[in-house]
């Protein structure tokens, strides 16, 4: 009976052990009995990219109105670093919770790194994505179009993202240590509705006909796993892709949060018991892809009100977390191991030159996205040449003349542009030219694009820059994978906003309805032909082993882009403190200070904006009132109020990352 017993508790024992190793766990090690090669040297990285300052224009929603007004949650900056140990390539893929990547953060994030690593991480081999976020502070782009609700280029907001950025690529650059990728991919059944279904529906129906969804529901995961000995794999992050727009906290949401895509993050970051404090943290990562016309508030049949909108972010947000953890979880007997060398391909587009077409905005950019915002303009989606209303006109009309007023920045209008520049945007009624370059004006969008494609293994990474249709995407990933066919690849991932952001790109169909996604499409109906044309040939050159020529690079506007002129006081205290501004040339007159509150709360900073004061770009600041405790501050500098109560001001420096 005893021996019964003890063989009973034996096999008990090894089915456990069993249990443990053949059932993947968040936390645990995953012993592997049939190693696979370890090919690739694995480096994760995350830093916060959070400018913390009350009082910042937020990004996205383009509403003068939406101020920050404190930090709900932080934003950061993911990224991982994949070696490929036997050609010695390697490639960064750095997403963060911001609305996108800009030229002016890509810049300054390659030139910072080649200070520190020289060549070896440059504009070709490194991928710079946003989630998309619209619940972030914006002004960290050179062109004016979009700083145009911040009236400005921030220095200390793009100081933020910039430097965390560094820090969080630094990371995953001082970790890197043999590892191995697997990527599965699988579908997210209600998680974003198509908010433009009648332009989608302009589509041919044969091509409709091929998909089951008018959005693209799949979502790709990669899984990294560091390799500390042959059979042995430690979870070190995850990467997806899956496309929505994170605007469900929408216009009334002041509180700086990651929206659905940063909270899904958390949710599984928090499962791994990390934190972007340690050395080697394990990372989660959400990005976004195929999103143009995709909001989760259509399946609320409503737009934002301020009331159940944290509960709509937690749903998303929950359910791409579900799915990439049940994805996860069958990692082992499920996921495709990714295997071979690295390469990759970059290359900047002249899209004026390409298309013959102005960046233009169409009047139905300015009825907005209606199911995520309202600017307030009272226009609706398809408005068409050949069918404008006169009070269609008159708000056009106006629209021009208030940007014009408003922005303080030469701009172009309607007759700056010859007949054929203006056919070839129709059926748009055009509204803005924000791209065009002629008699010597600086553009207020991108004109000169960058396009990238990633290869690891037998995965290749579309890097586009700015928002895709559902079918627009559809069309650019099978282009590229139908290139690539025969070259190993098996998976085509589309990561969207990557390295700078060009508005809209519809399909020419779509464009012809000019909803808003049509409307905000800068390049004409011609815009995603031109696209799948130059990134095919991308395609090619890394299917035949070519290069590419780098092509015009995009005029460098750093020094004279307009600059929000900007104190920032940060409160080291935890008691509020009382302000009074003072016009430097004169104690006794104190003034306005339209973006800054009376007071400053405990440990926060706030933004002050000193543009347009009597006193030129310097201003006197009192703390509570009190005439000991007086201070002079100039344009770009940061007062601090000390934990003792004394003042000290400085050059901005950003809060420790």
């Amino acid at each position: 009976m005893k021996l019964k017993v003890n063989l009973l508790t034996s096999l008990i024992i090894i089915l456990v052990v069993t249990l443990t190793v053949l059932v993947p766990s968040c936390k645990l090690a995953q012993v592997i009995t049939k190693p696979a090669p370890v090919e690739y040297n694995i480096g994760t990285g995350i830093a916060i990219v959070t400018d913390p300052a009350i009082g910042l224009g937020m990004q996205g929603m383009s509403d003068d109105n939406q101020k920050t007004a404190g930090v709900e949650s932080e934003l950061y900056a993911r990224t991982f670093i994949v070696h490929h140990i036997g050609t010695n390539k390697r490639v960064v893929l750095l997403n963060a919770d911001i609305w996108s990547c800009t030229h002016s953060i890509k810049t300054e994030v390659i030139k910072r790194l080649q200070s520190e690593f020289g060549n070896l991480y440059n504009d070709e081999n490194v991928l710079i994505s946003g989630t998309h976020n619209h619940s972030g502070p914006g002004g960290y782009n050179y062109y004016y179009l979009y700083n145009h609700s911040m009236r400005g280029f921030d220095a200390h907001n793009f100081e933020c993202i910039v430097s965390g950025m560094v820090t969080s690529i630094r990371k995953a650059h001082n970790n890197l240590a043999p590892g191995r990728i697997y990527m599965q991919s699988g579908e997210i059944a209600d998680c974003g509705r198509n908010r433009s279904t009648e332009a989608y529906n302009n589509n041919p129906q044969q091509e409709q006909d091929q998909y089951k969804d008018n959005t693209d529901k799949e979502i790709i995961l990669l899984k990294f796993v560091k390799v500390p000995d042959s059979t042995t794999e430690k979870p070190a992050g995850i990467l997806t892709w899956y496309g929505i727009h994170p605007t469900d906290r929408g216009q009334k949401n002041t509180m700086v949060n990651g929206d659905n895509k940063g909270y899904a993050s958390s949710l599984f970051e928090n499962d791994m018991d990390t934190n972007a404090m340690v050395q080697k943290p394990f990372v989660a990562a959400f990005a976004n892809s195929i999103a143009g016309d995709v909001s989760g508030n259509v399946e609320y049949g409503q737009r934002p009100d301020g009331t159940n909108d944290v509960a709509h972010m937690k749903v998303h947000g929950r359910r791409q977390y579900a799915a990439a953890k049940d994805l996860y979880k069958n990692a082992v007997t499920n996921l495709t191991l990714i295997s071979g060398p690295i390469d990759f391909r970059y290359q900047y587009v002249d899209m004026v030159a390409k298309t013959g077409a102005p960046g233009c905005l169409g009047l139905s950019m300015f009825a907005g996205s209606t199911e995520d915002s309202d600017p307030g303009s009272g226009l609706k989606e398809g408005i068409v040449e050949g069918n404008v209303l006169a009070t269609e006109r008159t708000a056009q009309a106006v629209i021009g003349m208030g940007f014009g007023l408003a922005s303080g920045v030469p701009y172009a209008k309607l007759v700056d542009l010859n007949s054929s520049e203006v056919n070839i945007q129709l059926p748009k009624p055009i509204t803005l030219i924000p791209g065009y370059t002629g008699n010597g004006m600086v553009p207020l969008s991108p004109t000169i694009l960058p396009i990238q494609i990633i290869k690891i293994g037998n995965l290749a990474i579309v890097g586009f820059p700015g928002e895709l249709t559902t079918m627009a995407g559809r069309r650019l990933r099978t282009a590229v994978f139908n290139e690539l066919n025969g070259s190993g690849i098996n998976k085509v991932a589309i990561n969207t906003y990557a390295n700078d952001y060009s508005q809209y790109t519809a399909t020419n169909e779509e464009y012809q309805k000019q909803h808003y996604e049509g409307a905000s499409t800068l390049f004409g109906p011609k815009a995603l032909e031109t696209y799948i044309t130059e990134y095919t040939a991308l395609a090619k050159a890394i299917k035949t082993g070519s290069s590419v020529v780098l092509g015009p690079l995009p005029p460098d506007l750093s020094a004279s882009c307009k600059k929000i002129q900007r104190i920032t006081i940060r409160n080291e205290t935890a008691d509020s403190k009382a302000l009074s501004f003072y016009n430097i040339n004169d104690p006794d007159m104190l003034a306005s200070r339209p973006s800054a509150p009376n007071t400053i709360p405990g440990n926060a900073d706030l933004f002050f904006s000193v543009e347009g004061l009597p006193g030129g770009k310097d201003v006197k600041i009192i703390v509570n009132n009190n005439k000991q405790n007086v201070v002079s501050v100039h344009y770009g500098q940061l007062l601090r109020i000390l934990p003792d109560g004394s003042l000290q001001v400085t050059a901005y420096v950003p809060p420790p990352r």
